[in-house]
C-alpha cells in the first residue's frame, strides 16, 4: 500500500470515528499533529478533500476544517480500535519521523500507554 493511501485510509477512519463520536456524544475528536493531519491540510490546499470525504462517509455530509488546539488524551482511539484495531504508525509519525518512545508505549500497553498528544485542529462535520 503507498503512502497517500495509507494516509488516505487512516483520515478517512478517523472522520467515520470522529462522525459517531460527534453524533452520540457532541465531541469533537481531536487530530493529533502528526502524518495524517498534514495530509488533511493537503487535500483542503489542493480541494480533494471532499472527494475523500465522499467515498468514505457518503455525499450527504462535508468535514469542515477547525482550527483549535491542546495537548489531551485523544478521545476517539477507543472506538477506533473497537472498528480497525490498534492504530497505525502514522498517528505516531512527525516532521522528525516516528516518534519510537510514543508508539512503543502504545504497542506495548495499547490504549492505557497511549501519551496526551498535541493536536492542532478538529473536525466539523456539516450536511450538505
Amino acid at each position: 500500500m503507498t503512502a497517500t493511501a495509507v494516509l488516505d485510509r487512516e483520515l478517512s477512519r478517523f472522520f467515520e470515528v470522529g462522525q459517531e463520536l460527534f453524533i452520540e456524544t457532541g465531541e469533537s475528536a481531536l487530530m493529533p499533529t502528526c502524518v495524517v493531519d498534514e495530509h488533511w491540510h493537503g487535500l483542503i490546499e489542493n480541494n480533494e478533500l471532499e472527494a475523500l470525504v465522499s467515498s468514505h462517509l457518503g455525499d450527504t455530509v462535508a468535514v469542515e476544517h477547525i482550527e483549535n488546539g491542546g495537548v489531551d488524551p485523544l478521545n476517539w482511539v477507543d472506538r477506533y480500535e473497537a472498528k480497525f484495531g490498534p492504530l497505525d504508525p502514522a498517528w505516531f509519525t512527525g516532521e522528525a519521523g516516528l516518534d519510537r518512545a510514543s508508539y512503543d508505549a502504545y504497542t506495548s500497553k495499547g490504549i492505557e500507554g497511549l501519551p496526551e498528544m498535541s493536536w492542532d485542529c478538529t473536525p466539523a462535520f456539516v450536511e450538505k
